[in-house]
């Protein structure tokens, strides 16, 4: 066996004695106590001496190994040891940075808010200077006012005799007036002047802003007081007036005075405002804007339901009139129940057909309620006129109020149950109405903010169910339709199920109708649909009332259709009383 090396040769040798440890980098990792040293000598030669005899066999003692051992485990500790003190120095420097950093913004928040204080005193006391600087030009203002009104008092007391010219106001060139201009100021608007045109023959003087005629030449004061009662003339503008001859040009000379046996001509001088004879008019443009936006909306012609209307009423003989006569009198409309004011264009044309003028307190689309006035009801309008004309529109015009009013507040009320529930489509009333007065309750719909839906059969096309039973299926049913409609018209189908859906759709239908469907069938045949076919749209219908529309309403359903709107409505309690 061979002896191993002497432990004092192999500690002067040693390349352990100030042996480092490293990392797997290749870094230092810290220095290998001199304790330690000559066990790691001992290890190392044993472990490269090699054998000198072929068979020989190096026995190392079980202590050399515990103290190899011994020695790998305080390497690997140091090495720890040191890395932990490693990353404590990364963290205590990442910190150091991130605490600058956030007092570098800090300090860079504060400077922003300093600089914004300083803008808004700087914007501050520029307001402050301009409100002074127009403070001191209004004062200058009134001061050289006074100063100018003091002395016209001194000139006017040293020149009392003298009067002031007028200077008369000088007709259109298209008109000519046979006996001259009449000139008058209104009471309440010292500005304004009236223009007034004249003829020998009788003539129809409409007012530019409320489109109010008389059916006799009609004097300076009562055109003052007109105007001074029409709430659509300005206050400080030059008031100008249309003539209208509206009587049949007959040849031959009239006689003196003929046109005042037309002063009271029954019905007839109602109606012959809407009749085709030939009128001269002369139009004189006006800047008023209107105060009812909806009444854009209105057809051509649609005054001449009015005349249909105060006709049906009065067919022949006025006896209630000839009992009362053609006194001036003045009479207030009291609302007595709660609801939507609605139908006001309506209602001025029949008082303008009736020679009267309405004027309004309140705006169409306001919510009235008379619990809050101490009898239960108040005025919405005043209407003026003779005693016999306000009695010939009292009737007709409550009717249709009273009707319109209350399909406005039954929209009005759909409206906000969808307001409410944050429901994005979109309630829409149905062809229900009554004959003859559809206009007027498609148009209580929109002030009450619901949808009209289609307002007749030409607005769009629809197949229900008696249109596909007569064509035999669906799709035979939209084909025809899609031949005569064109591209611009829309095709909705009343389907019973989500099948019958399906087919209207795939024919090309834009708009599907889930007739009389339950809401938790209605919400899985929607949601069906719409995920087949996302770009047309779903409406459901059937049975649908104020009090169950909330259970419909689904982020897949378009539309929600009811015929309640118009059917079964209660009406909005009105009155007209003649001031007594």
């Amino acid at each position: 066996m061979n002896q191993l090396p002497d432990e004092n040769d192999l500690r002067g040798s040693s390349p352990f004695k100030e042996a480092s440890m490293t990392d797997p980098n290749g870094s230092v990792a810290g220095s290998i106590p001199e304790q330690f040293s000559h066990a790691l000598a001992l290890a190392s030669a044993v472990a490269l001496v090699p054998p000198q005899e072929p068979g020989s066999v190096v026995v190392v003692p079980q202590q050399q190994q515990q103290v190899q051992q011994q020695a790998q485990q305080q390497l690997m500790q140091q090495h720890q040891e040191a890395n932990r003190d490693q990353v404590s120095q990364s963290y205590d420097q990442a910190q150091r940075e991130l605490m600058l950093h956030s007092q570098q913004q800090h300090q860079q928040q504060q400077q922003q808010q300093q600089q914004q204080q300083q803008q808004q005193q700087q914007q501050q006391q520029h307001q402050q200077a301009q409100q002074q600087a127009q403070q001191q030009a209004q004062q200058q203002q009134q001061q050289q006012q006074q100063v100018q009104h003091h002395q016209q008092q001194q000139l006017a007391i040293q020149a009392p005799s003298q009067p002031q010219q007028q200077v008369p106001i000088q007709p259109p060139q298209h008109v000519q007036p046979h006996v001259g201009r009449k000139q008058a100021r209104m009471v309440g608007r010292p500005q304004a002047s009236v223009r007034m045109h004249t003829t020998e023959t009788e003539t129809k003087t409409a007012c530019v802003y409320c489109d109010t005629q008389y059916a006799k030449r009609t004097s300076a004061a009562r055109w003052e007081e007109h105007l001074a009662y029409c709430e659509k003339a300005p206050t400080d503008v030059n008031i100008e007036f249309r003539v209208k001859n509206n009587l049949d040009e007959t040849p031959g000379k009239r006689k003196r005075g003929a046109h005042r046996n037309s002063e009271d001509d029954g019905m007839g001088g109602v109606l012959a405002l809407a009749d085709p004879v030939r009128k001269k008019k002369t139009h004189f443009t006006s800047n008023v804007k209107m105060s009812r936006p909806h009444e854009s909306l209105l057809p051509k012609g649609w005054q001449s339901k009015v005349t249909d209307w105060l006709k049906e009423d009065a067919p022949t003989f006025d006896f209630g009139g000839f009992v009362v006569g053609t006194k001036p009198e003045e009479a207030s409309l009291y609302c007595k129940s709660k609801g939507v004011l609605a139908g006001v264009p309506f209602f001025d044309e029949v008082f303008r057909q009736c020679h009267c003028l309405v004027k309004w307190e309140y705006t169409e689309g306001d919510f009235l309620d008379p619990t809050e006035f101490p009898h239960g009801r108040f005025v919405v309008a005043k209407v003026r006129g003779a005693a016999r004309d306000l009695l010939m529109g009292e009737r007709v015009a409550l009717n249709m109020l009273a009707r319109a009013s209350g399909i406005a507040t039954a929209a009005r009320k759909l409206s906000e149950i969808k307001r409410l529930h944050e429901w994005k489509g979109q309630v829409a009333g149905t062809r229900k109405t009554t004959p003859g007065f559809r206009l007027v309750e498609k148009y209580a719909m929109l002030i009450g903010g619901c949808d009209t839906h289609r307002m007749d059969l030409s607005s769009m096309i629809m197949l229900k169910d008696n249109h596909i039973w007569s064509q035999g299926s669906i799709s035979q049913a939209v084909k025809k339709a899609k031949s005569v409609g064109g591209f611009a018209m829309k095709i909705e189908v009343e389907c019973q199920s989500v099948d019958e859906a399906r087919e209207a759709l795939n024919a090309g239908a834009d708009i599907a109708m889930l007739d009389n469907f339950q809401p938790p069938a209605l919400t899985t045949a929607a949601a069906t649909l719409k995920a087949e076919y996302p770009h047309r749209l779903i409406e459901a219908s059937g049975g649908i009332t104020e009090q169950s529309i909330a259970n419909y309403f689904c982020k897949d359903v378009d539309i929600i259709s009811l015929g309640s709107m118009t059917q079964g409505v209660a009406f909005v309690d009105f009155s007209l009383k003649v001031r007594h």
